[in-house]
């Protein structure tokens, strides 16, 4: 989230685009099983909420969402539905309904969450929380360092 606030806003502002084109990909996900990145599905909607209030600022609201990306079969398809409801501006429900997760349990083999937002906090502390985001945060000013000599 840092990450994204700290490189998008500038980007944006200096680019002054006509429309968003956003890869809403889940595999960032924390079960997502081909990364090592720890998002939950309140930090899907976190962004989501931020892209489009970005659009809104910067393009007169102007965004396409293209899926792709996620291999969690528990957590992609919610991802995807928390994208749909915000957009559409429906409420988002607390529980996913039951006929659905019987059925996709009964094809997938396996047990689907009861909510739709995943249940906090969904892992373990990660110890070297600091030590990471101190990095990230140097990665990210070098990054904007080196690419704001061209927003002239």
């Amino acid at each position: 989230m840092l990450l994204h606030k700290a490189g998008l806003k500038p980007a944006l502002s200096w680019f002054k685009p006509n429309a968003l084109v956003v890869q809403a990909g889940a595999d960032a996900h924390f079960s997502d099983p081909l990364a090592d990145t720890l998002l939950t599905t309140h930090d899907y909607e976190k962004i989501f909420r931020e892209i489009i209030t970005l659009a809104d600022k910067n393009c007169d609201g102007k965004i396409l969402f293209t899926l792709g990306g996620g291999y969690s079969t528990t957590a992609t398809p919610r991802i995807w539905a928390l994208l749909y409801l915000i957009i559409n501006n429906y409420d988002i429900p607390e529980y996913l309904p039951e006929i659905w997760r019987n059925r996709w349990q009964q094809i997938l083999q396996t047990s689907i969450p009861k909510t739709l937002h995943d249940i906090l906090p969904p892992y373990e502390p990660v110890i070297r929380h600091d030590e990471i985001l101190k990095i990230n945060k140097d990665v990210m000013r070098r990054l904007m360092d080196s690419v704001s000599q061209y927003w002239i």
